[in-house]
């Protein structure tokens, strides 16, 4: 819920600092961003349920879990709303394993659709797997 807040106070901010224009422009980074912030929160509740992550191996596997788990709406899992970002390519997952810690990472190549492995204009959420079933979350600005 703070993230929704913080996008919805963001794009305030830029309406009133740079005017629609640049909003305009800016709407498929500021979409795609909020789908990596569900696409998180689904983790994150399959972390705190008990969902064994480490079996999970796509992107696919990760939305058909959360789907038969209800944590998107049916209609949404249905047309792969979460699979793509808002240039139309798809996300890329990644997930590593070391011992204990696992990592997974939801990347956009960005507007210019070029992989530069999360830097230049690449944005990604990862979401790193603690114990006792407590995630962290970063996302790339």
């Amino acid at each position: 819920m703070k993230w929704i807040i913080a996008l919805i106070v963001s794009c305030a901010a830029m309406v009133s600092h740079v005017g629609c224009t640049r909003l305009d422009s800016d709407m498929p980074s500021v979409k795609t961003r909020y789908r990596l912030n569900i696409i998180g929160e689904v983790v994150q509740e399959c972390v705190k349920r008990g969902i064994n992550m480490q079996k999970i191996k796509s992107l696919a596997d990760l939305l058909s879990v959360a789907n038969e788990n209800g944590l998107i709406p049916e209609c949404q899992y249905l047309n792969r709303e979460y699979e793509r970002d808002f240039w139309d390519r798809p996300f890329r997952f990644i997930i590593k394993t070391q011992g204990i810690q696992t990592l997974i990472r939801i990347m956009s190549d960005g507007p210019d659709g070029i992989s530069q492995d999360g830097k230049g204009d690449d944005l990604f959420i990862e979401i790193e797997l603690l114990i006792e079933r407590e995630t962290i979350i970063r996302i790339k600005p």
